[in-house]
Protein backbone atom coordinates (compact mmCIF):
# COMPACT_ATOMS: atom_id res chain seq x y z
CA UNK A 1 0.00 0.00 0.00
CA UNK A 2 2.67 2.54 1.05
CA UNK A 3 5.43 3.31 -1.44
CA UNK A 4 7.31 5.72 0.84
CA UNK A 5 6.98 8.14 3.71
CA UNK A 6 9.46 10.94 4.14
CA UNK A 7 9.95 14.02 6.31
CA UNK A 8 9.20 17.45 4.88
CA UNK A 9 10.80 19.63 7.55
CA UNK A 10 14.44 20.46 7.96
CA UNK A 11 15.84 22.10 11.06
CA UNK A 12 18.38 24.79 11.78
CA UNK A 13 19.50 27.01 14.61
CA UNK A 14 18.23 30.58 14.28
CA UNK A 15 18.57 33.20 17.00
CA UNK A 16 19.73 30.41 19.35
CA UNK A 17 16.51 28.40 18.82
CA UNK A 18 15.77 25.25 16.88
CA UNK A 19 13.41 26.17 14.02
CA UNK A 20 11.91 24.22 11.14
CA UNK A 21 11.71 24.94 7.43
CA UNK A 22 9.93 23.14 4.65
CA UNK A 23 8.10 23.46 1.34
CA UNK A 24 5.56 26.30 1.46
CA UNK A 25 2.32 24.57 0.46
CA UNK A 26 2.51 21.50 2.75
CA UNK A 27 3.84 23.57 5.66
CA UNK A 28 1.10 26.18 5.20
CA UNK A 29 -1.48 23.38 5.12
CA UNK A 30 0.06 21.78 8.22
CA UNK A 31 0.09 25.07 10.14
CA UNK A 32 -3.57 25.63 9.27
CA UNK A 33 -4.54 22.12 10.37
CA UNK A 34 -2.42 22.46 13.53
CA UNK A 35 -4.28 25.62 14.53
CA UNK A 36 -7.68 24.03 13.90
CA UNK A 37 -6.87 20.71 15.60
CA UNK A 38 -4.75 21.98 18.47
CA UNK A 39 -1.90 19.64 17.47
CA UNK A 40 1.51 21.29 17.65
CA UNK A 41 3.56 20.98 14.46
CA UNK A 42 6.76 19.24 15.59
CA UNK A 43 7.29 17.13 12.48
CA UNK A 44 5.60 16.73 9.11
CA UNK A 45 5.79 13.86 6.66
CA UNK A 46 4.35 12.99 3.27
CA UNK A 47 2.88 9.60 2.39
CA UNK A 48 3.15 8.30 -1.16
CA UNK A 49 1.07 5.25 -2.07
CA UNK A 50 2.08 2.57 -4.57
CA UNK A 51 -1.23 3.06 -6.35
CA UNK A 52 -1.26 6.76 -7.21
CA UNK A 53 -5.06 6.72 -7.56
CA UNK A 54 -5.49 5.66 -3.92
CA UNK A 55 -7.24 8.27 -1.74
CA UNK A 56 -7.66 10.65 -4.70
CA UNK A 57 -10.63 12.35 -6.35
CA UNK A 58 -11.92 11.09 -9.69
CA UNK A 59 -13.58 13.50 -12.08
CA UNK A 60 -13.91 13.83 -15.86
CA UNK A 61 -10.25 14.87 -16.15
CA UNK A 62 -8.97 11.79 -14.30
CA UNK A 63 -7.54 11.40 -10.82
CA UNK A 64 -6.37 14.29 -8.67
CA UNK A 65 -2.93 14.48 -7.11
CA UNK A 66 -3.84 15.26 -3.52
CA UNK A 67 -1.01 15.39 -1.00
CA UNK A 68 -1.20 13.03 2.00
CA UNK A 69 0.42 14.58 5.06
CA UNK A 70 0.87 13.61 8.70
CA UNK A 71 1.64 16.04 11.52
CA UNK A 72 3.60 14.54 14.39
CA UNK A 73 3.63 16.08 17.86
CA UNK A 74 5.71 14.97 20.83
CA UNK A 75 3.65 15.11 24.02
CA UNK A 76 5.78 13.52 26.73
CA UNK A 77 5.58 9.72 26.30
CA UNK A 78 2.76 10.14 23.82
CA UNK A 79 3.18 10.84 20.13
CA UNK A 80 0.16 12.40 18.46
CA UNK A 81 -0.21 11.96 14.72
CA UNK A 82 -2.75 13.77 12.60
CA UNK A 83 -3.39 12.63 9.02
CA UNK A 84 -4.90 15.03 6.52
CA UNK A 85 -5.23 15.44 2.79
CA UNK A 86 -4.06 18.67 1.16
CA UNK A 87 -6.33 19.18 -1.84
CA UNK A 88 -4.67 22.44 -2.88
CA UNK A 89 -7.78 24.55 -2.37
CA UNK A 90 -8.89 22.94 0.91
CA UNK A 91 -7.82 20.39 3.52
CA UNK A 92 -9.55 17.19 4.52
CA UNK A 93 -8.74 16.06 8.07
CA UNK A 94 -8.71 12.26 8.08
CA UNK A 95 -7.77 10.90 11.50
CA UNK A 96 -5.81 11.42 14.67
CA UNK A 97 -3.68 8.81 16.44
CA UNK A 98 -2.56 8.74 20.07
CA UNK A 99 0.35 6.32 20.45
CA UNK A 100 0.07 5.91 24.22
CA UNK A 101 -3.47 4.53 23.92
CA UNK A 102 -3.14 3.07 20.38
CA UNK A 103 -6.26 5.10 19.61
CA UNK A 104 -7.32 6.08 16.09
CA UNK A 105 -10.01 8.73 15.86
CA UNK A 106 -11.69 9.23 12.50
CA UNK A 107 -12.71 12.80 11.73
CA UNK A 108 -16.43 13.21 10.86
CA UNK A 109 -15.69 15.25 7.72
CA UNK A 110 -13.57 12.34 6.42
CA UNK A 111 -16.28 9.81 7.19
CA UNK A 112 -18.88 11.91 5.32
CA UNK A 113 -16.64 12.92 2.42
CA UNK A 114 -17.40 11.60 -1.03
CA UNK A 115 -14.49 13.54 -2.56
CA UNK A 116 -11.93 10.74 -2.41
CA UNK A 117 -11.79 7.19 -3.71
CA UNK A 118 -10.58 4.11 -1.83
CA UNK A 119 -10.80 5.57 1.65
CA UNK A 120 -8.60 4.13 4.36
CA UNK A 121 -10.36 2.16 7.08
CA UNK A 122 -9.64 2.68 10.75
CA UNK A 123 -7.46 -0.45 10.79
CA UNK A 124 -5.55 0.66 7.68
CA UNK A 125 -4.97 4.05 9.28
CA UNK A 126 -3.68 2.36 12.44
CA UNK A 127 -1.24 0.42 10.25
CA UNK A 128 -0.08 3.63 8.54
CA UNK A 129 0.43 5.38 11.88
CA UNK A 130 2.30 2.40 13.36
CA UNK A 131 4.52 2.22 10.28
CA UNK A 132 5.43 5.88 10.70
CA UNK A 133 6.14 5.46 14.42
CA UNK A 134 8.23 2.33 13.85
CA UNK A 135 10.35 4.19 11.29
CA UNK A 136 11.43 7.45 12.90
CA UNK A 137 13.27 8.53 9.74
CA UNK A 138 9.90 8.80 7.97
CA UNK A 139 8.96 11.89 9.96
CA UNK A 140 12.12 13.15 11.67
CA UNK A 141 14.82 14.81 9.59
CA UNK A 142 18.34 13.45 9.85
CA UNK A 143 19.66 16.35 11.97
CA UNK A 144 16.73 16.98 14.33
CA UNK A 145 17.89 14.93 17.32
CA UNK A 146 21.43 16.24 17.21
CA UNK A 147 20.33 19.87 16.98
CA UNK A 148 17.71 19.40 19.71
CA UNK A 149 20.28 17.86 22.05
CA UNK A 150 22.75 20.65 21.35
CA UNK A 151 20.30 23.51 21.70
CA UNK A 152 17.72 22.26 24.17
CA UNK A 153 14.00 22.88 24.07
CA UNK A 154 12.61 23.21 20.59
CA UNK A 155 10.74 26.22 19.26
CA UNK A 156 9.50 24.04 16.40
Amino acid sequence: MIKEVYPLLSYEIKDNHLVSNGPFSPVHAANTIAKISGVKLSHLCRIVYIDETFMQYLDNDGYSSYDHLVLVQHDGDNLILFYFVDMGYAYLPVAGYFSKDDLVTLIPSYIKSNKITDKLTKQQLRSVFKYILANEETYMSFNYKKLKEEYGKSKV
